[in-house]
């Protein structure tokens, strides 16, 4: 069930406003799950820990604050060996509350490592 779609007109993001959402998965016999969706579409340039905060936690109605699940969708990241170091552990680095969440750069199976 859809909670919020809401965009973020404080983030500069070129042609477009990041979006956030919050989703509501029923599980059967369990609580709701609160699922945290943001999108960013960022034109090679790389996001500051500050603005994945503002997209994070900037919204009083659609925050990640005590999501079950975070997803972050981010396209036109722009990775060189210059900056791949900088945005390694990017979005565990902007969680406020990082350790209550598994990220999937901790999954040993992944196949590009870290």
């Amino acid at each position: 069930q859809l909670m919020t779609w809401e965009t973020d007109e404080t983030i500069l993001a070129k042609d477009h406003l990041p979006l956030r959402s919050v989703v509501a998965v029923q599980w059967p016999g369990h609580s709701d799950l609160k699922v945290w969706l943001g999108f960013a579409k960022l034109d090679f340039k790389a996001p500051t820990k500050a603005v994945l905060q503002q997209l994070l936690y900037g919204s009083p109605t659609s925050s990640a604050e005590d999501a079950d699940v975070i997803a972050l969708f981010l396209t036109d990241l722009l990775l060189t060996n210059d900056n791949v170091d900088s945005l390694r552990h990017m979005l565990q680095q902007a969680l406020l509350s990082s350790d209550d969440y598994l990220v999937n750069e901790q999954d040993p199976s992944l196949p590009i490592r870290n």
